[in-house]
């Protein structure tokens, strides 16, 4: 599942970036739609929306195996969590410097993912078995600490630092998870909090 969270957060980083460009605003994002949108993104409602969507997948996935279920159903909840869980460096910034603790920031943002969850994993549970909802659970928990790991790190960090810092920390945890899966877990807490410490100094900044 790191895989696929991690092709999912590479590939929304690109498709953000280039569309940015594209219109050429880099300097001046969020615009005002863009801001609207991320935050209808956030809404609890429309994560259990995106649920009820997968869910309904499940209709054609019926004639697959089970292996091909697994891995469809995981590929989904990825890229459903990828779109709930978008994210404005400058915004972030702005709330730690305002005196959000990057806790704070982290649930705020983590609301449509939390709903998803809430509504994805036991309707996957009831309907395919407990093998499809783990897939499911495992994708958003992997997109929640990717969720968290990137707020930190846009509270300590400028976003060019910060984008090439959790780059790096995701490629150390992709070979902790191949080498050391036991240790995976750990270094994921420890990466973690030290990074929210950080991003908690910067608290209050613009007063």
């Amino acid at each position: 599942m790191l895989p696929f969270s991690l092709a999912a957060y590479l590939c929304g980083g690109a498709t953000v970036e280039v569309a940015a460009r594209h219109i050429g605003h880099v300097r001046t994002l969020p615009s005002a739609a863009g801001w609207r949108a991320r935050r209808l993104l956030h809404a609890p409602h429309i994560g259990v929306g995106m649920a009820i969507l997968q869910l309904l997948s499940l209709v054609p996935l019926a004639a697959l195996a089970p292996q091909g279920q697994l891995a469809i159903l995981g590929l989904e909840a990825v890229l459903f969590a990828a779109a709930l869980t978008m994210i404005d460096d400058a915004v972030v910034r702005f709330e730690v410097g305002s005196g959000h603790s990057p806790l704070r920031i982290v649930g705020r943002h983590a609301r449509a993912l939390l709903a998803f969850a809430g509504v994805a994993i036991p309707g996957c549970w009831l309907v395919v078995g407990a093998g499809c909802a783990s897939a499911v659970l495992l994708a958003c928990l992997a997109m929640l600490f990717f969720l968290a790991l990137r707020i930190c790190a846009y509270c300590a960090y400028g976003k060019r630092l910060a984008d090439l810092g959790i780059t790096i920390l995701i490629g150390v945890l992709a070979l902790i998870g191949y080498a050391l899966p036991m240790l995976l877990p750990v270094a994921m807490v420890a990466i973690l909090w030290r990074l929210e410490r950080r991003a908690a100094a910067n608290r209050w900044l613009l007063a």
